[in-house]
């Protein structure tokens, strides 16, 4: 992987679901799966991550953290 892009391990689930908010905020009728795809862009991770970054955004929705539109 590049050396600029950041592992999802690395982020505090606080980081991702700040991003999420952020992006439902701008795009309320997101799905989780295009929510997945913009935190992953938007906080700059590498490919791999992608797994992990819908592994904690369903998390963050199963515990009512974020909601979807």
């Amino acid at each position: 992987t590049s050396a600029h892009l950041r592992r999802a391990a690395a982020v505090p689930p606080a980081e991702i679901a700040a991003a999420a908010q952020a992006l439902l905020a701008a795009r309320p009728a997101l799905t989780e799966a295009e929510l997945a795809q913009g935190v992953h862009a938007m906080l700059g991770l590498d490919p791999a991550s992608q797994v992990a970054v819908a592994a904690r955004l369903a998390a963050l929705l199963g515990a009512g953290t974020i909601r979807l539109g």
